[in-house]
């Protein structure tokens, strides 16, 4: 059930961020378009839409991002088991001799 439950939140941040970024650009963009259409003022304000609705959906991500809650210091994240036999520095040791045989002199 643990895991469903982060899925789930998981899941409504995604939609919450999605949304957040399509929401203004559509209605900026689209009202643009719109208004150009209506006062034939070529592509202007198709334009002040585009920058207005990256500026009001970037605020919306930055809003979303700081109502998010900040990870206890105490606490790690879950770590995967290496199945590859060895740790991490085994194979950067592996991997620098290697790199060293292929070096010309």
């Amino acid at each position: 059930m643990g895991e469903d439950k982060g899925m789930l939140k998981a899941l409504a941040l995604a939609t919450q961020l999605g949304f957040a970024v399509a929401g203004p650009m559509v209605v900026f963009i689209g009202g643009g378009v719109w208004l150009d259409s209506v006062l034939g003022t070529g592509h202007w304000l198709f334009f002040l839409g585009l920058v207005l609705g990256i500026g009001s959906a970037g605020a919306a991500l930055f809003q979303i991002a700081a109502s998010q809650p900040a990870r206890k210091p105490g606490t790690s994240i879950k770590k995967e088991p290496d199945t590859t036999g060895g740790t991490v520095e085994d194979r950067r040791r592996t991997m620098d001799v290697d790199d060293d045989e292929t070096t010309d002199d």
